[in-house]
């Protein structure tokens, strides 16, 4: 990608707006949760984008070119995890984009961990809205396995870091086994229909 494309839209970094250069549009967002940023050829192309939103410009083409696949009405759930195991995870209606809910950053977990309690604070939000039985999408195959089975089964060590973490998976644990799940967990074709990140 940084080979054939001299500029990237940042949408939601640490700064935003155009940049030449990959090396440049790397420092605003690595490692920022839900960075959203796309590359172009040229400036006029790179200008033309930036009118619009991150959505238009990248996931809600291929939504909608595979929208008899995607269940609109649903809630989405995503997740980010740098290299030292800082991470947040949030939850967004699916058809409009609307912002859910969206978590602290906490230290020392991993992406499943991460996944994982987005999935069951989605559908534990879900049961407080009314029973709202919408499915959930989420892209990571192991945390809806976890709730699938009702118990997350990490191999993430305790650290002194990630008490509050460990805190929550126990929660989460026990709401699932004392809760009938009603909503149907789906798993995210990202390579059909791109990255579910939505604008935060």
């Amino acid at each position: 990608m940084a080979a054939k494309n001299k500029f990237y839209v940042v949408w939601r970094g640490r700064e935003t707006g155009i940049f030449e250069g990959w090396d440049k549009c790397k420092e605003q967002i690595e490692g920022y949760p839900g960075a959203q940023y796309k590359g172009y050829p040229d400036w006029e192309k790179a200008h033309e984008a930036h009118q619009h939103s991150y959505w238009h410009e990248t996931a809600i083409k291929k939504v909608v070119t595979a929208e008899k696949e995607v269940e609109q009405r649903s809630v989405s759930v995503e997740a980010e995890c740098d290299a030292q195991g800082l991470f947040s995870y949030w939850g967004y209606e699916t058809d409009t984009g609307k912002m859910l809910f969206h978590s602290p950053e906490y230290q020392d977990g991993n992406i499943n961990v991460a996944q994982f309690l987005g999935i069951v604070h989605a559908i534990a939000l879900l049961k407080k809205m009314d029973n709202d039985t919408r499915p959930v999408y989420c892209c990571n195959d192991t945390a809806i396995s976890w709730v699938k089975k009702s118990n997350c089964n990490t191999n993430l060590c305790r650290t002194l870091n990630n008490t509050a973490v460990f805190d929550l998976l126990i929660r989460a644990n026990r709401w699932l086994a004392e809760n009938r799940i009603p909503n149907t967990i789906l798993k995210w074709n990202t390579e059909a229909w791109g990255k579910m990140k939505r604008e935060l």
